[in-house]
């Protein structure tokens, strides 16, 4: 949402200033007020087009912003693990919170901005609406006004009333004309078909749904300013093109000046989403002159197929070279770090086996088959140590174009990219992918591995896991505590003695399910039956801990 308001402030203020210059030098009321329609919606449509990356851009790569709040904090699987791994994390995890206050408050203090300016909008409608609770329908004038709308070719019906709370007519958006009580009962006929006509015009071209519109766009969009200017463009190209109308369906032009002269003296402001006849804001002396010139040409309004050109032509351009400022872009199947670190253990190929991952600004596959920097300042580092095996590293930066230049060594020799360097990064957070055990002849198991398993077939597990990102755009945290729990690998089964215990809950936006076992318990709270715990549980052990499949099933059965 901030990405989209940015990108929408940024096409908005481009436009607005284009239209204002350009429309300086353009004499068609008609193009004019099309334009400025088009200044207020277009950015709308820009905005979520370049966002949802609907359209290509045209200018160089968009400006990226971080993705607020995603960041992940694995500790180690076991104690033998590198202590050095939690300070990092844990900084990591204390800075995504304060990354994800600034957006909360951000859009905080715009709802609640929004909030105020719509009570103010509905407030001054129902203020409006008292004050019209004296009109009383105009039934003498109904003839005239039958005439008019045949003339106008307008199909609604019309209803048309006096009241003297205006000073001026106006045009309500339930086809209805209300005209001052005072004022109207004295002026001559040709000038009441001036007025009649005028204020059927605003009906049917909209101009009180626009104006409402317009209104609506100010109160949510209020950080936007300018929008106001573009409003009251729009409305004062839409009293000449009303005043246009009206002088080619009475052929008076005399009259609705004497008209507009006599409504300046008996002015009284009109509420914001009103379309008022003689409103302060519609320049009254350049409508005078304006309707008064004997050269002066009566426009009718552009064609729909011109209007829909312009904005075809307006709203391409705009999307495909405005800048645009969006979050960070990820394909499905990928991961993306923001900032953060990962340290797991595992038994590997080569036995007891230990990956750290520390990257920042970094796009990776699932499947490692591919990576990618979303800033100059991103960086991947990767340090994978096993017990009967040379020490690999990986070390990757941004080039040209964010494309990553890589590092690879085995015992301090830079190697060429392989296989196995795939494998060291995809284990760093896909440990059971990056060596699965499908097939034997896959897997190369050393001497000394097969004595540790033999004289070790129990194995115990702790963890501490924290992760915290986003799933479909929703906040997700998951936290795994382990402490002694003992299992088989060979038979699948766990083993919860004294002292042993397993914590695990998720959070996805406002719903939690939480997971408790020790030697004496086995309790869950949520929104899930019994019989969705041990899958749920599962999926998560080994996504996020990394345990076997077998043993993760386990680990919510009695």
């Amino acid at each position: 949402m901030i990405a989209w308001g940015i990108t929408y402030a940024v096409h908005s203020t481009l436009l607005i200033a284009a239209v204002w210059t350009f429309g300086r030098f353009l004499r068609s009321a008609s193009a004019r007020e099309t334009l400025w329609k088009l200044a207020l919606v277009a950015p709308l449509v820009t905005a979520t087009m370049q966002v949802s990356n609907f359209v290509p851009q045209a200018t160089p790569a968009r400006i990226s912003i971080p993705a607020f709040g995603l960041r992940q904090r694995q500790l180690p699987l076991s104690n033998a693990a590198a202590p050095a791994a939690a300070p990092t994390s844990v900084a990591a995890s204390e800075s995504g919170d304060s990354h994800r206050r600034t957006p909360d408050l951000a859009l905080a203090l715009w709802a609640a901005g929004a909030a105020l300016l719509l009570l103010r909008l509905i407030a001054g409608r129902i203020l409006l609406a008292r004050a019209l609770r004296d009109r009383v329908d105009l039934l003498r004038e109904h003839d005239r006004l039958a005439r008019l709308r045949a003339a106008m070719s307008c199909r609604p019906l019309v209803r048309l009333t006096e009241s003297s709370a205006v000073g001026s007519p106006i045009a309500l958006s339930g086809w209805e004309i209300v005209v001052p009580r005072a004022t109207f009962a004295r002026l001559s006929d040709e000038q009441k078909d001036t007025i009649l006509a005028h204020e059927i015009a605003h009906l049917v071209r909209r101009d009180p749904l626009w104006l409402l519109g317009s209104e609506l766009l100010n109160a949510l969009l209020f950080v936007q300013p300018l929008n106001r200017l573009a409003q009251k463009k729009m409305k004062e190209c839409a009293e000449f093109l009303c005043d246009d109308l009206a002088v080619v369906h009475t052929g008076n032009p005399r009259a609705l000046a004497e008209t507009l002269a006599e409504l300046a003296t008996s002015f009284t402001p009109a509420p914001r989403a009103v379309a008022a006849m003689a409103e302060g804001g519609s320049n009254l002396m350049a409508r005078v002159s304006r309707v008064l010139d004997p050269h002066g040409h009566r426009e009718r309004p552009l064609r729909l197929a011109a209007r829909i050109a312009i904005a075809a032509t307006v709203v391409g351009a705009l999307a495909a070279f405005a800048p645009g400022i969006g979050p960070a872009r990820h394909e499905p199947g990928s991961m993306h770090f923001t900032e953060g670190v990962l340290s797991r253990t595992f038994d590997g190929p080569e036995g007891y086996t230990n990956v750290r991952f520390n990257a920042k600004d970094f796009d990776v596959a699932e499947d490692a088959s591919w990576f990618r920097f979303t800033s100059r300042a991103g960086f991947a580092r990767i340090r994978h140590t096993a017990a009967a095996g040379p020490a690999r590293e990986i070390d990757m930066t941004p080039g040209r174009d964010l494309q990553p230049v890589v590092h690879y060594r085995v015992g301090g020799v830079e190697q060429p990219w392989s296989e196995d360097a795939r494998r060291i990064v995809l284990s760093a957070f896909r440990a059971e992918k990056a060596y699965a055990r499908e097939s034997a002849a896959a897997i190369v198991v050393t001497p000394r591995q097969r004595r540790a398993d033999a004289a070790q077939k129990l194995r115990t597990w702790d963890a501490d896991v924290h992760y915290t990102g986003t799933r479909d755009d929703v906040p997700v945290e998951i936290v795994i505590r382990a402490a002694a729990v003992r299992y088989d690998l060979a038979t699948g089964d766990v083993f919860f003695d004294e002292g042993a215990s397993l914590y695990v809950a998720e959070t996805v936006g406002t719903t939690t399910r939480t997971f408790t076992r020790n030697a004496r318990e086995l309790a869950w709270s949520g929104t899930y039956g019994r019989t969705e715990v041990s899958s749920w549980l599962a999926d998560i052990l080994r996504k996020q801990a990394g345990l076997p499949a077998s043993i993760a099933r386990s680990m919510g059965r009695e």
